[in-house]
């Protein structure tokens, strides 16, 4: 491939782990890739991703602060590359046969990352509904919360520019009489007053309900939860 044609991944906590596995396969399957982590270990495993031929940059930052985030996001403007590898929802069918081959296909066309379903009525059970961040702008970062229907296929989605949601977590109302009857909770960073919020949407139409701001910006996370009893003697 030739090296202005490659896409690029951007993949943090890349010195080790799930983070060092997953850049080293986008590294096998023609990426380039902009990698971070919080220690110097990071130089070395740029070194093991530029053996498939990538081009890598590794930057040493935390990204628990905003000084990390900023030294990362300088380095990406500095690469002048969209970022296009994103996730995409699957689903495998794995029959039971010892010689049946292993099959998967697309429930949706639209990039998602961190999804999460109905976990307190679903978990271990069949699900129709997968809510999680997308991204509306290609080359944009995380920007959008989507919905998808695995049944038609279908992408709801609630987007505002400037504003760059986190994991979606579904709280599901108390009367709840459908899968999706509830609430989606996320940490939004609004661009334009620096500071971030925690939205509350409609689990359904993704319609907003209520917003709590903060005074200040919150570092991304990547996973949360809802504790119902969370603060109750």
């Amino acid at each position: 491939m030739a090296q202005d044609t490659r896409p690029l991944a951007l993949v943090t906590g890349a010195s080790t782990g799930i983070g060092y596995e997953l850049a080293r396969c986008c590294a096998e399957n023609g990426f380039d890739l902009l990698v971070a982590a919080d220690e110097p270990k990071i130089a070395e495993a740029a070194a093991d991703f530029r053996k498939f031929g990538a081009s890598v940059e590794a930057v040493q930052a935390d990204l628990a602060t905003l000084a990390g985030v900023d030294q990362l996001y300088l380095a990406l403007l500095r690469k002048g590359t969209p970022i296009t590898a994103t996730g995409t929802l699957m689903r495998f069918h794995i029959p039971l046969g010892a010689e049946a081959p292993v099959t998967r296909r697309a429930l949706a066309d639209a990039p998602l990352e961190l999804p999460r379903i109905n976990y307190e009525a679903h978990a271990g059970r069949a699900y129709r509904y997968v809510w999680g961040t997308g991204i509306r702008t290609r080359g944009d970062f995380l920007d959008s919360i989507v919905k998808i229907d695995t049944e038609t296929g279908t992408v709801g989605r609630w987007h505002v520019a400037g504003l760059y949601p986190g994991e979606p977590v579904f709280v599901l109302s108390p009367s709840a009489s459908g899968e999706d009857d509830g609430v989606l909770l996320s940490i939004v960073f609004d661009t334009a007053k620096e500071r971030s919020f925690l939205l509350v949407l409609d689990a359904a139409r993704l319609a907003e309900k209520a917003r709590a701001e903060a005074p200040h910006a919150i570092p991304f996370h990547f996973h949360g939860n809802y504790f119902a009893s969370a603060g109750k003697a």
